[in-house]
């Protein structure tokens, strides 16, 4: 089981003009994983995302992965962003994950391709993330909507 927690969109420097908040997006979720094989994954799992305390968007998913070896995976994780401040903005969004473990250092390098499909956005996003049992914090780079706009993600999850 993989409890979530990430602060994403807090404001660094200047207020960009024309942003009606300068709270970051709090989401928090859980998320089950089952092994079929000693290489192939699924899991299910649901993300809850609110900003200053009012819930925005309500997120299940689903996730599938596979091991190559001890170093190398890969993963795919659907989630539905349900809209919940009533502008009816739901999308579907897909994550593709290309995974590698550092053979001499506690880390994993991770690329993932993401895109929202409604509005046909894509990120690219770069993480790197500290391999441990408990919290396990990560900072990553992300390039979003199509190279418009980027930002760094601080976060980590807790793994039991």
């Amino acid at each position: 089981m993989r409890l979530f927690g990430r602060f994403d969109g807090i404001v660094v420097g200047e207020v960009v003009e024309g942003r009606k908040r300068n709270s970051p997006f709090v989401t928090v979720g859980l998320e089950q994983e089952y092994n079929l094989t000693d290489k192939f994954w699924v899991a299910a799992g649901y993300h809850h995302t609110m900003l200053e305390g009012e819930l925005v968007s309500a997120r299940p998913l689903v996730k599938a992965g596979y091991f190559f070896n001890d170093q190398l995976s890969f993963k795919h994780r659907t989630r539905f962003h349900i809209d919940k401040t009533g502008t009816k903005d739901d999308d579907v969004y897909t994550n593709t994950y290309l995974i590698y473990k550092l053979s001499n250092l506690p880390a994993t390098l991770q690329y993932n391709h993401a895109k929202l499909w409604e509005v046909n956005s894509t990120d690219h996003e770069f993480q790197i993330a500290w391999n441990r049992k408990g919290f396990q914090p990560y900072i990553e780079y992300r390039d979003q909507k199509d190279g418009e706009t980027s930002a760094f993600v601080l976060g980590g999850s807790v793994k039991f």
